[in-house]
């Protein structure tokens, strides 16, 4: 099984802050993508509808997986365990909707094995959704958390890295980003800096953040036969802790709570989150 690792809102693969490593270290084999208008696809234009962003998510899962079988000398893709970080949950379960569909379609068709990372369907053993939602189950004031946008302000207004001191190589944005996301490391030094790099070399613009932000509002919940499990940091800021409550219900699936984490919570609780994502 390969564990695909999907980001939320104006982040990318940068931003696992090596979880995805240390998933690789417990002997997962990992692919992080990234979705258009973000990271590696920056220069794509970012859809307004979360459906529209599959197919360049199905290539890059594809690209990678051509890599890891022609490595491990594997006759046969690997199965997918599919993980999702916020709007990187709802794609995540699109994602899993769209394999299902060609992998049952596949069935009765003939495979080439000499062509497997082309024309074979993509499996979806298993999909994980952290801190994610849905405009079908949740109002959106639990999706967008406004008093949480405004604390994580006023707090970095009076932190150390509002200090022109301090944030002279800093973005503003990075700092305002962890104050919100983060429960252990609002303040954390190297994560911002790292962050900020990041911005400065390849970010994404205000134009597609936009539209990405337009496209997870109109997004629903679909349909799933997969395994599924939701996990949440009980003290996000960002998203209500029942938008979980309510997936977890929509799709018969088990709950995870984590204490002392945040909306970022592979960023606070990455030990904790690993561990669920490899039973």
């Amino acid at each position: 099984m390969v564990i695909v690792l999907l980001r939320g809102l104006m982040r990318d693969s940068r931003h696992w802050a090596g979880f995805e490593q240390r998933l690789r270290e417990l002997g997962h084999k990992v692919i992080c993508i990234d979705v258009p208008g973000s990271g590696k696809l920056a220069q794509q234009s970012s859809p307004t509808v979360l459906q529209d962003y599959c197919p360049a998510l199905i290539t890059q899962i594809r690209e990678q997986l051509a890599e890891i079988v022609s490595r491990d000398k594997q006759s046969e893709l690997p199965t997918l365990h599919i993980v999702g970080l916020s709007m990187g949950g709802m794609l995540a379960t699109l994602l899993a909707r769209q394999l299902e569909s060609e992998w049952l379609q596949s069935q009765v068709a003939v495979q080439d094995t000499q062509q497997v990372t082309q024309n074979v369907a993509l499996k979806v053993a298993k999909v994980s959704l952290l801190n994610s939602s849905a405009g079908n189950l949740s109002p959106w004031y639990q999706r967008f958390k406004i008093t949480g946008l405004l604390s994580a302000f006023k707090r970095q207004l009076l932190s150390p890295a509002a200090k022109p001191e301090r944030c002279q190589h800093w973005s503003w944005f990075e700092c305002y980003t962890l104050q919100l996301t983060s429960v252990l490391h609002h303040q954390n030094a190297k994560i911002i800096e790292d962050w900020s790099q990041y911005r400065h070399d390849n970010t994404t613009s205000l134009n597609d953040g936009a539209r990405q932000l337009l496209a997870a509002a109109r997004f629903s919940a679909p349909q799933l036969t997969c395994p599924l499990q939701v996990i949440v940091g009980r003290e996000d800021k960002l998203v209500s802790t029942n938008c979980s409550e309510n997936l977890s219900r929509f799709y018969g699936a088990e709950l995870h709570v984590i204490d002392n984490a945040g909306h970022d919570v592979t960023l606070d609780k990455p030990r904790e989150v690993a561990e669920l994502l490899g039973g």
